[in-house]
């Protein structure tokens, strides 16, 4: 009882000086809310990373012509994946499950009656489905057949058949592709878009004999892909994928790395590397501004001080002791940094909200980051007001009156 009446005069006091009062609290609440919303980023893009993961796969391995462009040798002659190439990596690389490629032709437009749209085409090996661990949820997968035969069978992404067919279950229809007739065998399950607003969705494929050789004429893959037995290391095959790769295409690797690989822990350190640099830069910047709240804090605490050795002198007087004294300007220095951390909260959650609306910035809200903040601004209130604290209760009240 004691204590929630020094607490509610020390409101008193606060809410008698509502202008000093905000002024006091707007530094935690500027540090509160860059906190909040870097943990906020932080957490959404790890949360975006293990997302893209599962999707890549944990025991993927993916090898393209340098950053999926292609490049020249010392000879000048191009450098290009080709059919051979998966043909001896699954021969000859140990560990491996199952090996898969696929070319593409972008922007390519696809008919359906009167709906029309344009897609991503793929023309991928039997075992692109099983590669990438990406099943049909209606018809069936493209076989070994489809690609003996050179056959003129598709299957659809979801966003190409939601375009081309609405609700409707597009196995067994016609459409164009191209200026080829094709007819829809499956439909893929459903991937979604990434954080970086790319449609994993938006894609149709077709036999990698049919793409290459009747549709688009290609004569080189775009990408390797191996799924590893597990417990296979990554990194070993990796290395073992892009040697024998210069190898087969004559290539110094000490001259030149016309030749790359990706893996799923790839993709963990280049995030990683990126996100702490800066996420301590960023996380230093919210200390400064903690710490510079909590200097405007003290500041305003001691010179309220000042400012209120009348009302502090009347107290003594009346019966009040030095801890009394030194509880309530603790209380307040507590109740505006509180107030500080609410407001910083709200602003903090608001700002990763509309990072995460306009700026295609992955967030999450972990408890661990509100805690954390929390924690912060209570300590920054506790140690700004134990000085001006001191300084009150130590007034003598007979000089407080006068």
């Amino acid at each position: 009882m004691r204590l929630a009446r020094i607490w509610g005069q020390g409101l008193g006091s606060l809410g008698a000086r509502p202008g000093k009062s905000i002024l006091m609290a707007l530094g935690i609440t500027i540090g509160i809310a860059a906190l909040t919303t870097i943990i906020c980023i932080s957490q959404g893009g790890r949360l975006e990373v293990e997302k893209k993961v599962r999707r890549f796969g944990a025991r993927a391995v993916l090898a393209v012509v340098g950053h999926g462009v292609q490049s020249n040798t010392l000879g000048g002659s191009q450098v290009h994946l080709e059919r051979g190439d998966l043909d001896a990596v699954s021969r000859q690389i140990s560990g491996v499950e199952v090996a898969s490629a696929y070319a593409f032709k972008a922007n390519v437009s696809l008919k359906s009656g009167r709906n029309q749209t344009s897609s991503i085409v793929m023309s991928v090996d039997p075992n692109w489905h099983q590669a990438w661990d990406w099943p049909c949820v209606s018809g069936r997968e493209l076989s070994p057949d489809d690609e003996t035969k050179m056959s003129m069978v598709c299957v659809l992404g979801e966003s190409v058949r939601r375009d081309l067919f609405g609700g409707d279950d597009p196995v067994g229809a016609r459409i164009r592709l191209g200026r080829f007739g094709c007819t829809v065998v499956g439909v893929l399950e459903t991937r979604g878009i990434t954080g970086m607003a790319h449609d994993l969705d938006r894609r149709v494929l077709v036999p990698m004999s049919t793409g290459m050789k009747r549709l688009f004429r290609q004569r080189h893959l775009n990408t390797l892909r191996l799924k590893m037995k597990p417990g296979y290391p990554l990194d070993e095959a990796a290395a073992s994928v892009i040697q024998l790769l210069n190898q087969r295409h004559q290539v110094d690797p000490k001259l030149q790395t016309p030749f790359s690989a990706v893996t799923s822990a790839t993709l963990v350190k280049r995030f990683q590397g990126f996100s702490d640099t800066v996420q301590r830069l960023l996380l230093g910047l919210s200390a400064l501004a903690l710490l510079v709240g909590g200097g405007v804090l003290m500041n305003l605490m001691l010179a309220s001080v000042g400012q209120r050795r009348h009302e502090i002198g009347l107290r003594r007087a009346l019966g009040a002791s030095a801890r009394d004294i030194f509880q309530q300007f603790l209380c307040e220095a507590v109740t505006v940094s509180l107030t500080g951390l609410t407001a910083g909260w709200a602003l903090g959650l608001l700002g990763a909200w509309a990072a995460s609306q306009f700026f295609a910035m992955p967030s999450a809200v972990p408890l661990w980051g509100l805690l954390l903040g929390g924690g912060l601004s209570l300590a920054v209130g506790l140690v700004a007001g134990v000085l001006p604290a001191r300084r009150a209760a130590a007034l003598p009240p007979v000089d407080a009156l006068r």
